[in-house]
């Protein structure tokens, strides 16, 4: 080969008996361009790897900022209900006076805790699926009478079934404090309020024993404990 050319090529026999060996022989030169290329490549490579921009693991302020936090998506809840409600039951029901009920509390159950309604309750004047509220009064009407008639009747009664002396006021007190009465059960207390819607007030104290079932003797056992008003 010439002298200019890379590598040189020496044909000779290195031992004896051997067959033709071929060595290549490499010119200085040659091998000086061949590091000075692997030393470019090597150095470019490592300036790529420098200057490449580092994927952040953290999240970008720009997603942190538009996600919606929890307590801004949630919707405003409902005022809490509350743990439990008091309600004034009165009308044609067996047992009117104050109930206590948990909150949320329907009007069919301040009418089941007052005992039910009466016989003669209109029940469809009524809205038995609406929810209580905490201290309301709850009117059963009698049938054949308006609510402004037995809200009165009940403002009479909330006025007060005793007099001073704690006799009871016959002409206003309903049935469950009738019962009061030594000798009145619920039946007798039932009559005594039909017998007042029928006829009227009582005007003397002896009317009481026209009403069926009482008579004189039973009149007696409480004359001095009722009072006309």
């Amino acid at each position: 080969m010439r002298s200019g050319q890379g590598l040189r090529l020496a044909i000779g026999d290195d031992s004896p008996g051997s067959g033709v060996r071929i060595r290549w022989q490499p010119h200085p030169r040659a091998v000086a361009i061949l590091l000075v290329v692997v030393v470019a490549v090597a150095v470019a490579s490592g300036l790529a790897h420098s200057v490449q921009p580092r994927q952040s693991t953290s999240p970008s302020p720009a997603a942190t900022d538009v996600a919606p936090s929890r307590a801004a998506t949630t919707p405003a809840s409902s005022a809490p209900t509350p743990a439990g409600v008091v309600v004034h039951v009165v009308g044609s029901v067996a047992r009117p006076g104050i109930v206590k009920l948990p909150g949320g509390a329907r009007v069919l159950e301040a009418i089941e805790a007052a005992g039910g309604v009466d016989a003669d309750a209109d029940v469809a004047a009524v809205n038995l699926a609406r929810v209580v509220e905490d201290g309301e009064q709850l009117v059963v009407p009698r049938q054949g009478e308006t609510l402004r008639e037995t809200e009165a009747s009940a403002a009479s009664a909330a006025s007060g079934s005793a007099d001073g002396a704690g006799r009871v006021k016959v002409n206003s007190a309903n049935e469950s404090q009738l019962t009061e009465l030594p000798g009145i059960g619920p039946a007798l207390a039932a009559r005594i309020v039909d017998y007042r819607r029928e006829h009227g007030p009582f005007s003397r104290i002896e009317d009481l024993a026209d009403v069926p079932g009482i008579g004189v003797k039973t009149l007696e056992k409480f004359r001095d404990k009722v009072a006309l008003r």
